[in-house]
């Protein structure tokens, strides 16, 4: 991964990676539930967010595309080694 900011593409996207989005939406945690309450149509300063937002190979909880802001709910899954490093590996980016 490069270090220097660039923009965000959504181009060709893997449909594995489209599809595990779509899942998530449908099966929120509740957490994600309730700040969704919280963030959708824009609720806070007007603000655009979207839910499982895919950005560069990662999926984001939360994602507001005007100031290039994701915003992840770590639940418990977060906890294993393999999700951790994933987790690290995405807030470098």
């Amino acid at each position: 991964m490069k270090q220097s900011f660039r923009e965000w593409s959504r181009d060709k996207i893997p449909e594995s990676i489209k599809e595990n989005a779509r899942s998530m939406r449908k099966e929120p945690t509740k957490a994600e539930e309730i700040l969704w309450k919280a963030l959708r149509n824009r609720k806070v300063n007007n603000l655009k967010f979207r839910r499982q937002q895919h950005i560069e190979g990662f999926i984001l909880d939360f994602y507001c595309q005007e100031f290039c802001l994701g915003v992840e709910v770590d639940g418990g899954y977060h906890q294993t080694e393999e999700q951790r490093t994933s987790d690290r590996l995405r807030s470098e980016y």
